[in-house]
């Protein structure tokens, strides 16, 4: 799409700064990205890190790295980002640091890219845009939050798809097409709230030539379909993943309701973007009462009529940067039913790539005053730029701490907003792994009490109250947990375990059943299954359910010597001591695992090897009697689940 296609050209570009006022400007955009994110640097794993990195077994091999792009598991498909997350972890593991550092150092680039953006539109003070853009409170939750990476990585590789376009339409040339075509799919591949770039294009189209073109729109034709096909493959993801447990108790709304809190959030992000105070990471639900929730949309129109008459002037730029943030808030306004609006009505990282055209337009209105201020009117204009950049960055300071770690994270969010299950919820799985756990019983009752309908909530605080020796109690809530959810394997494997302490094997093998067969993939239920039947004197039955639980879990010791005890009930010495092998290969300093394997040896007729592995059995008995015994610790808690809607 050359320029001399078009008849219409945009206001002339300012010239450039001079070399040393441009280095000036970037070493105070890196001193500010510093200042304001070191709180972060030695920070802490938060929210669903667990789930997008700390338990993402897909991290961890070259199988793993498959996956992620041929037979993903998560909740949505964001293959380039998770690719991200699996070099990242080849370097950091489960060191948070690595991960922070990256997310930051994306966003810093991000600013510098949004820089040039600015600049290849006219706008005087494109620099300030960055800076607004790196000391932005709004943008804290984004850059701050780990699983946020997928809002980091993908912004910089829209932006660099925008960059290539702009120099498609002012050069003409293919090759910056097909880059800004390339720029854009990757984009999407880390997140597909990117998806309303062609739209924006055609935007820019009509901005910078008055009208929309036939050029501009054919343009735009291979950017719509690659947001046509990834935006469905979200959406599909959304609905049979992301939401889970959502779906089957809690609810967005109903369409008019969802339209009625979209047009609330756009006012919403509008306001924080202009006044940036209150910021939460957790938002309380909002009461869509009265006329202000529907007059909302009525109002959004009402600007964008005012600001078209005045298209010829200063309002076409206007529209133009805020069309950018009306276009994209719209695919995370909840129109389409969202699995986090079930937390929450709105959420910051959500207006990440959004609230650039409003600071663009700061940026862009604050260069015409400074055009037209004259000498004095300049310096009083800095100072006040000044002050307000600095109580800016300052405040972002102060919260970017607040995501330091789980604990300052939730108290932060309960002493706002006291009513949040989730904080409530996640503070107590957090307490729970820390062995705090009557802390985490009242956690988990006051988050029931908040939003009774999900099953994980009851199903952790059962483990907790089990531990606590409350078994009656915990069973109560195991069974709640498998009223809510029929399917969730966890509440009927930890029932019938808590069935099997106070006595009731015979419901106990009823329970693993149950799980067995609602999840055939669940290690523990064929596992625990293969143990009660064991128990029930079943040892053919027994050995089945251990035959399956090692194909699920071969690296386990413990099924592999439960496998063994079967066969040899069975007269299986030879099976068994191969499973007996396995137990010791994988556990040399168990004691039992030797003892069996010498039985097992020693039914076989292997006298001299049966002999050894006693020996080897006796001397770990003597070494663990002759070390002085630890204080007794309280056993591993049962996987507090944290996989909110």
């Amino acid at each position: 799409m050359p320029a001399a296609a078009h008849p219409r050209a945009p206001d002339a570009a300012p010239p450039p700064p001079a070399r040393v006022v441009v280095l000036g400007q970037a070493a105070l955009l890196v001193a500010a990205w510093a200042f304001i994110f070191s709180p972060i640097w030695r920070g802490g794993w938060l929210w669903d890190d667990d789930t997008e990195v700390t338990s993402n077994l897909q991290l961890r091999t070259w199988a793993g790295l498959r996956d992620i792009w041929l037979a993903p598991t998560g909740a949505d498909y964001f293959p380039l980002k998770s690719t991200v997350q699996w070099l990242l972890w080849q370097g950091w593991g489960n060191d948070p640091a690595g991960y922070h550092l990256a997310s930051a150092s994306l966003h810093l680039l991000a600013a510098f890219l949004f820089w040039r953006v600015l600049e290849k539109l006219g706008v005087r003070l494109a620099w300030l845009g960055g800076l607004l853009f790196v000391i932005h409170p709004l943008v804290i939750e984004s850059v701050a939050w780990v699983s946020e990476l997928k809002n980091t990585l993908s912004l910089p590789l829209v932006l660099l798809a925008y960059l290539a376009y702009l120099d498609y339409d002012a050069r003409g040339r293919r090759g910056d097409y097909r880059r800004a075509l390339l720029w854009f799919v990757a984009a999407m591949l880390c997140k597909t709230s990117v998806v309303m770039l062609p739209v924006v294009l055609l935007l820019f189209t009509w901005w910078k030539y008055g009208r929309l073109t036939r050029a501009g729109v054919r343009d735009s034709l291979p950017f719509f379909a690659v947001a046509l096909i990834l935006g469905l493959v979200t959406v599909w993801f959304q609905q049979e993943r992301a939401i889970g447990e959502a779906t089957l108790t809690l609810t967005s709304g109903d369409l008019p309701t969802r339209v009625a809190r979209a047009g609330l959030a756009v006012w919403f992000y509008l306001e924080k973007c202009v006044l940036p105070v209150g910021l939460l990471p957790v938002y309380p639900p909002w009461r869509l009462e009265g006329l202000r929730a529907w007059l909302a949309w009525p109002a959004v129109a009402a600007l964008l009529a005012w600001l078209w008459t005045q298209r010829a002037g200063w309002g076409r730029h206007a529209l133009l940067g805020y069309g950018f943030f009306l276009l994209n808030l719209a695919p995370v306004l909840g129109l389409i039913p969202m699995s986090y609006l079930t937390i929450a009505p709105v959420a910051d990282h959500f207006v990440y790539l959004s609230v650039l055209g409003i600071l663009g337009l700061a940026a862009a209105g604050a260069g015409e005053i400074w055009r037209r201020l004259e000498r004095g009117g300049r310096v009083f204009a800095a100072t006040g730029a000044v002050v307000v950049a600095l109580l800016l960055a300052g405040e972002s300071r102060q919260y970017t701490a607040v995501f330091h770690d789980w604990q300052t994270l939730w108290v932060y969010v309960l002493q706002r907003n006291p009513d949040s299950w989730l904080a409530r919820y996640d503070l107590a799985n957090s307490l729970a792994e820390r062995g705090l756990l009557r802390e985490a019983a009242v956690e988990y009752q006051e988050s029931i009490r908040l939003e009774p309908r999900l099953a994980r909530i009851h199903n952790n605080l059962g483990i907790v109250l089990e531990h606590l020796g409350r078994e009656d109690e915990a069973m109560v809530q195991y069974r709640e947990a498998i009223r809510l959810r029929p399917d969730l394997v966890e509440g009927r494997n930890n029932l019938g375990n808590a069935l099997l302490t106070t006595g009731h094997p015979d419901q106990a093998l009823a329970q693993y059943q149950l799980a067995a067969r609602v999840d055939p993939t669940s290690f523990e239920a064929h596992y625990n299954l293969g143990n009660v039947l064991l128990l029930f004197q079943r040892p053919g039955e027994a050995a089945d359910a251990y035959a399956v639980a090692v194909g699920l879990a071969p690296d386990n010791p413990a099924v592999h010597l439960a496998y063994g005890n079967a066969l040899m009930r069975l007269n299986r010495f030879a099976p068994a001591a191969v499973e007996y092998a396995a137990a010791v290969r994988l556990d040399p300093a168990s004691v039992i695992a030797h003892h069996n394997l010498a039985a097992a040896y020693s039914r076989l007729g292997r006298g001299e090897e049966a002999m050894r592995e006693l020996a080897e059995a006796q001397r770990l008995k003597s070494a663990a009697a002759s070390v002085s015994a630890s204080p007794s610790k309280l056993p591993a808690l049962p996987a507090i689940g944290s996989d909110e809607p």
